[in-house]
């Protein structure tokens, strides 16, 4: 027997936002029933609609904000509030920082870690910095109508969107072409989604089609990929059915580190970070809280397809990076040979395996640099031997994960943290990118 859906409140009520979660929504209380609005600050009180009920929390759709919060901006999107792209845009962004700083000492505080001063934040581009993306597609049989966007908040719907300003222009500028598109192909029913990767020179847009692609739909991609000079590659399953479709031979994909002098070639679903200029500002920043001399050797974990490794490689004695993903592994001895790189070795290796971890940790490292997916290296840390590495640089995408990763360090593996910054990588959002520098007190 079903539960029965408890009936929505009607009309409208007010409430006072008395923090942002992590997942930027608003929280306040209605008596004593937690609410949860988007596209709000703490410290406002707004009205709103109910949208949602659930046993723990209700949510809802602000209808006005009668007591703006200091930092709030108009959001330059439209579409605000609904689409789930961005979750800050309301916000200015000097106060989007201080947020995300505030955010990731008041995890260390509660972890009992102390912090330095923080770092001044790395900064890039604050519209069309996204090169990474998965676009949703849907065609609503009764509409009669497509839709290309990123996910609605909250929800797996597509929001309906013509434009977008934090992907990069050749795509965010391109979304209604892209709908266009999708609405006039025979398979529109049968295509959810299309996955893009820009690079320096190039964009492509992998179209994953659920059902064979007639010639007539193959001709009208090829089309569009000639009228707007990006790359359409097809997908019918999973990674290994990837195909280039428009041209036959597509251009690699890269992009540049100018000031290590390393072009990294990635294919279209490899994995890279979405903001290349605050990625070369990071890569900067590694080495010079590192500090790496030509008889270091370096271990890198989490290695990716070698985006810290070769800059490295430049200025130490040797690197290895370890990184589960064999394609990704392949990759990064592809770009240590294309960039003349004999100093770095690469290997596929399941970093959550202890013995695998054990032996690699063991050898002797100057330095190591972490850069874990967001549920961070727990057990790279478990494994460490005190003072065995004297120095640390984490990476994390994580900051809840980072946080208990640096209690670790501290507490039981005689490290201090030295240095501490965020990254803006992605800005109007509530991700949260950090760079930690521990070294052992041994040192």
């Amino acid at each position: 027997m079903s539960r029965r859906r408890s009936k929505l409140p009607e009309g409208l009520f007010e409430v006072s936002i008395d923090r942002l979660g992590s997942d930027g929504l608003g929280v306040g209380f209605v008596g004593e029933r937690q609410v949860r609005l988007a596209a709000v600050l703490a410290g406002e009180r707004v009205r709103f609609r109910y949208t949602k009920r659930s046993r723990r929390f209700d949510e809802g759709l602000v209808a006005e904000i009668l007591e703006p919060a200091p930092g709030r901006v108009q959001p330059r999107c439209p579409h605000f509030g609904i689409c789930g792209g961005c979750a800050f845009q309301h916000l200015d962004h000097e106060c989007q920082l201080r947020m995300k700083s505030d955010r990731v000492s008041a995890l260390f505080d509660a972890q009992g870690v102390e912090m330095p001063p923080m770092s001044p934040p790395l900064v890039g581009p604050l519209w069309g910095y996204r090169n990474k993306a998965r676009l949703g597609a849907k065609y609503l049989i009764p509409k009669s109508l497509a839709l290309v966007g990123f996910r609605e908040r909250g929800s797996g719907l597509v929001t309906a969107i013509e434009r977008c300003q934090v992907l990069h222009a050749s795509v965010g500028e391109r979304i209604e072409a892209l709908r266009q598109l999708l609405q006039s192909l025979d398979a529109r029913t049968r295509l959810p989604q299309i996955e893009i990767a820009t690079g320096d020179a190039q964009t492509a847009l992998v179209f994953r089609h659920l059902e064979p692609l007639t010639e007539a739909d193959c001709v009208k991609l090829c089309a569009f990929s000639s009228a707007y000079d990006v790359q359409i590659y097809v997908q019918s399953g999973g990674p290994a059915t990837v195909q280039a479709l428009a041209p036959k031979e597509p251009e690699p994909l890269y992009y540049d580190l100018p000031a290590q002098d390393i072009r990294l070639w990635f294919d279209p679903l490899n994995f890279t970070q979405v903001n290349p200029a605050v990625n070369r500002l990071m890569v900067a920043q590694a080495i010079t809280w590192l500090e790496p001399a030509s008889s270091d050797r370096m271990l890198d974990l989490f290695c990716g397809l070698g985006n810290f490794s070769l800059a490295f490689a430049r200025h130490c004695k040797s690197v290895v990076g370890l990184e589960a993903d064999e394609p990704l592994i392949a990759k990064a001895r592809q770009n240590a040979n294309q960039n003349g790189v004999n100093n770095a070795e690469f290997y596929a290796v399941d970093l959550r395996e202890s013995e695998a971890v054990k032996h690699w940790l063991t050898q002797p490292w100057s330095m190591m640099l972490l850069d874990p997916p967001r549920s961070g290296a727990a057990e790279v840390v478990e494994h460490l031997v005190p003072g065995e590495i004297p120095r640390i640089l984490y990476v994390s995408c994580g900051p809840e994960s980072l946080a208990r990763d640096a209690e670790l360090l501290v507490e039981r593996k005689g490290y201090r943290l030295e240095q501490i910054a965020i990254a803006d990588m992605f800005p109007h959002t509530n991700h949260v990118e950090t760079m930690a520098l521990f070294e052992s007190v041994e040192t």
